[in-house]
């Protein structure tokens, strides 16, 4: 009887330890588009590797951001703030009074960029024909500054004029770009956070990177506070972590592919950690 009961716990620890690829059988909710949201716990190895990349982006105290001119420590406050996140162009975190101005930010620092690109390329055109036209004049030719096309020598290369003209907006609706809307605030390619279900209330937000980050919300003023996400991109979910002492770790796997989760209360917490769902638990995140 002993043995039996024994090889029964073993085979409930096990299945309760298993990775997102398994974890299906442990409970969980569905997204607003079909996506499921995975819920289970690390093994031992899992837990180490998420213990050591945590301790690797370790900010000593909070993540220091820009808003309205100023540095505020986000793990004491926001502030007033309604947005914070990491600057794609920079990897500097940054906050916003409102989603408009987050969003507005983030369209003129992108066309700021693709300005920068654009003048980049006219210039090293301009310098290619005046090499071209040089090369062809015979040698007893005199010199001539005139590189043959009418661009000025201004600071965006757009012509002469002092800004460049916006790209149009994009469309609404999940993979756009800057609406603010609910969830469609979220600008494209990003991961998103609310404090509230249904995409309201103050919002965190990640950009995509080459390789996974792993963040520790707690820095940026946001742990336990998760009730709502989107992954507003086509490829690599988002894994959710809570940290437990003691215990294993319970994590919450996000499906990509413009995917809504608009309720955490939808998603189960591993009955062996307490059961419950999973709003208001994520401590930490890997995107």
């Amino acid at each position: 009887m002993r043995k039996m009961i024994y090889i029964g716990i073993a085979a409930v620890t096990a299945a309760m330890m298993s990775t997102p690829a398994t974890a299906a059988t442990l409970g969980h909710g569905t997204s607003s588009t079909g996506t499921k949201a995975v819920s289970g716990l690390l093994t031992p190895g899992e837990e180490t590797r998420l213990h050591g990349a945590l301790a690797d982006e370790d900010t000593n105290g909070g993540v220091i951001a820009d808003y309205n001119g100023k540095k505020i420590n986000l793990a004491e406050g926001w502030q007033g703030a309604e947005v914070c996140g990491e600057d794609p162009d920079t990897g500097k975190a940054k906050c916003w009074d409102s989603v408009e101005e987050s969003n507005e930010d983030a369209a003129g620092s992108g066309e700021a960029h693709a300005s920068a690109a654009r003048g980049s390329g006219r210039k090293a055109e301009r310098s290619a024909k005046s090499g071209m036209t040089a090369a062809a004049r015979p040698a007893a030719a005199p010199a001539d500054d005139d590189t043959g096309d009418d661009y000025t020598d201004d600071a965006t290369g757009d012509g002469g004029g002092t800004t460049a003209a916006p790209d149009p907006a994009e469309g609404s609706g999940p993979g756009s770009g800057f609406i603010s809307k609910l969830y469609t605030a979220c600008p494209a390619n990003t991961v998103c956070l609310w404090e509230d279900a249904g995409y309201k209330g103050r919002m965190l937000k990640f950009p995509t990177h080459a390789t996974a980050k792993t963040r520790h919300l707690s820095e940026w003023g946001f742990r336990d506070k998760t009730s709502s996400a989107y992954v507003n991109r086509p490829q690599r979910g988002v894994e959710c972590y809570d940290i437990r002492t003691g215990m294993p770790d319970p994590h919450l796997f996000l499906g990509a592919g413009y995917s809504l989760y608009k309720n955490f209360k939808n998603y189960d917490y591993p009955w062996i950690s307490g059961g419950g769902n999973w709003n208001d638990k994520v401590d930490a995140i890997k995107y």
